[in-house]
């Protein structure tokens, strides 16, 4: 029997200046069992089409014709309509330029940028031109802000739908209603003019040798919810374009997350099979059902083990779900196959196109830059994370909860491989959070290799990380870590269960920034039961944080109850009478959830929002937390600057 030819594709829109990860594993995979395929990440290419000169001729025409009945909203949009309608000729003329200047490839456009003559300023660019020195800082900043001006015309005057990092954005985590996403997709501007060329171009250029009744299995990766509507018109086209020979297989993030009790069937008008978790045993048994020509109408229903999902073949139109993976009655054999591909399995990036990638940047914040400004290479020391405990957190899900370390020797080799072919040396770890232990015994492998590799990824800031790990993992290219503090007091701490005290949190604050490693936080609020004093004690230690020096930077969000959360279990089970979720029955996406008095801590979000902005990008960390409001739900009753004093380690000195 022939194998499928497989295709793996990253729809638009995700990051400018790195590939999301996903794709690339299921690639390895393919290759590792002789499956043809070809990758293509069509979210990076999609914004290179928009923002050509054709591209932008396009766009400028399209928004030219939806302006002319359009009434501006105020006097300061009619003025930036203005401005643009004005200057399409020198958009147009320069957007090449400041592209290859974002890829790296342009850099005598530096200078040009700065002085800035000739070329167009929008709302955002202005500020950045005032007082410019002329660095090659300044330069990327002001070519940055061009792009989020063009941005913002796409999005007023063509298609709302459009952001550069995704689309649809409007829609929200868990979208009730199928038929609103529908709306979007019939909707849309920018799809069929921008992304239709670039799927119709992938059929095109499938092996000339194919047999013309070879099977295509193309699995399209929807990690955020920004990445769907794009997802689903790539598989109806694909539909389309190659008939019966298309197998449409849709997974990621967002369907590991959201869609786990999906009842709704209109999502199999795009799509064959919907896969779960990491992907590799749902990939291989639709691989083996297409190529063995399996009728569907054999799987076993068995919903709370759900990893693939498809529509069963027969008038009744309901979904069925196999058990674990599995079209007969081999679970097993697919769950052993998933667990030693999530260790042994790891991405070379071989087909990566390095020079498309855009290196954004948008503020100097140093922690800040990693994430837009570098191309990094994404890997995992685990899957999973070592504590999954934490009280908000999708605890029941296969990516929190089953713990998997990788086998370091095939991730090394990877690494060692995917380096020398793409000449990039920087990785990324986006572990839920890398275990200390291995990222020590990658560490001693860096050093083993003339600690050519620089690495940074997420954490969690208990007592593995002692004084000697991280001075031996900065040596040794460790630059940064990402964690969650959540609530900065003990109550906090607890009512998170976030296994560690504040005094622990301090001391391992203190071991990274002394060994010159980046700490980036993230923190919550408007957890139930918290009271506003609490809310006000932990701004107010984050205040002392960032004075100390013990955090680089951080992000304030909202609590998010949902039904993956430990929280949520707690509450099934009646350990938590206190919280009272609105429970409200989907039958597409069906996770976040609200709750009785969610609303309490409205009052908090501009506050901390313009606290945050002051004390991490201004350092003006002397201004209290009253400096931001005329009133506070809560004023601190701790002295923040005090408090850390006294936990951290040698006081005297700052890290």
């Amino acid at each position: 029997m022939t194998k499928p030819f497989c295709l793996f594709i990253q729809p638009p829109f995700t990051q400018l200046s790195s590939p999301y990860p996903a794709i690339w594993y299921l690639s390895a995979y393919a290759s590792n069992h002789n499956y043809q395929y070809a990758i293509y990440d069509d979210a990076i290419a999609c914004v290179l089409s928009m923002f050509s000169q054709n591209g932008i001729r396009t766009i400028f025409s399209i928004a030219k014709k939806n302006l002319q009945s359009k009434i501006h909203p105020n006097k300061a949009t009619e003025e930036q309509v203005k401005h643009f309608l004005e200057h399409e000729d020198s958009y147009c003329k320069h957007i090449d330029s400041i592209i290859k200047f974002l890829q790296g490839n342009n850099p005598s456009f530096s200078a040009r940028l700065c002085l800035h003559q000739g070329l167009p300023v929008g709302w955002r660019t202005a500020p950045f031109i005032e007082n410019c020195l002329i660095t090659h800082d300044d330069a990327s900043m002001i070519a940055t802000a061009m792009l989020n001006d063009l941005a913002d015309f796409i999005s007023y005057a063509v298609d709302p739908q459009f952001n550069l990092i995704q689309y649809g954005s409007k829609i929200q985590t868990s979208v009730h209603d199928f038929a609103h996403i529908e709306a979007q997709l019939e909707s849309s501007t920018l799809l069929p003019i921008f992304y239709k060329p670039i799927l119709e171009e992938h059929c095109t250029i499938l092996p000339a040798q194919m047999p013309k009744d070879q099977a295509v299995v193309i699995c399209i990766s929807v990690p955020f919810p920004g990445t769907l509507v794009p997802a689903l018109y790539a598989g109806k086209l694909f539909k389309n374009l190659l008939g019966n020979r298309a197998v449409i297989v849709l997974g990621g993030g967002y369907f590991s997350t959201e869609l786990r009790s999906i009842e709704h069937t209109g999502i199999f008008t795009y799509a064959d099979y919907l896969v779960y978790d990491a992907g590799f045993g749902g990939l291989q048994s639709i691989l083996d059902m297409v190529e063995s020509k399996t009728d569907c109408k054999h799987s076993i229903h068995v919903p709370d083990t759900a990893r693939v999902i498809f529509l069963e073949n027969d008038a009744s139109k309901s979904i069925e779900q196999t058990t674990k993976l599995g079209i007969k009655t081999f679970g097993s054999y697919y769950d052993t196959l998933e667990k030693q591909a999530i260790q042994e399995i790891h991405p070379v990036y071989k087909e990566l196109k390095t020079r498309d990638y855009l290196s954004i940047l948008d503020g100097l914040n140093p922690m800040h830059r990693l994430w837009n400004e570098t191309l990094w290479l994404k890997y995992r020391l685990a899957y999973g994370c070592y504590w999954h405990r934490c009280s908000f957190c999708d605890t029941t899900l296969d990516y929190v909860n089953n713990y998997t370390p990788s086998d370091l020797n095939s991730l090394f080799n990877a690494i060692k491989t995917a380096s020398q072919t793409t000449l990039i040396t920087g990785i990324h770890f986006t572990d839920e959070a890398m275990p200390p232990a291995l990222v020590k015994r990658f560490a001693e492998f860096n050093a083993q290799n003339q600690s050519k590799y620089t690495f940074w990824g997420n954490v969690r800031f208990d007592h593995g990380w002692n004084e000697d790990l991280c001075l031996f993992c900065a040596e040794h290219g460790l630059i940064a870590v990402s964690g969650g503090i959540e609530i900065a007091t003990e109550e906090g701490l607890s009512m998170t269960q976030k296994g560690f005290t504040l005094k622990e949190l301090i001391s391992t604050l203190y071991n990274f920034r002394s060994a010159g490693i980046m700490v980036h936080a993230y923190l919550m609020y408007g957890f139930p039961g918290q009271s506003h004093q609490d809310i006000a004690n932990s701004a107010e230690i984050v205040r002392a944080l960032f004075s100390y020096g013990l955090i680089t930077s951080a992000f304030w969000h909202r609590f998010v109850l949902t039904k993956h959360s430990y929280l949520f279990s707690q509450h099934v089970h009646g350990d938590c009478p206190w919280l009272k979720p609105h429970i409200f029955k989907s039958n597409f996406a069906d996770n976040d959830l609200d709750f009785e008095h969610s609303n309490f801590a409205n009052p908090w979000d501009g506050i901390l929002e313009k606290s945050l902005a002051a004390w991490s990008e201004f350092g003006e960390t002397q201004k209290p937390l009253s400096a931001f409001a005329k009133k506070l739900p809560a004023y601190p009753t701790i002295n923040g600057m005090e408090y850390i004093k006294k936990l951290i380690p040698n006081s005297q000195n700052k890290p």
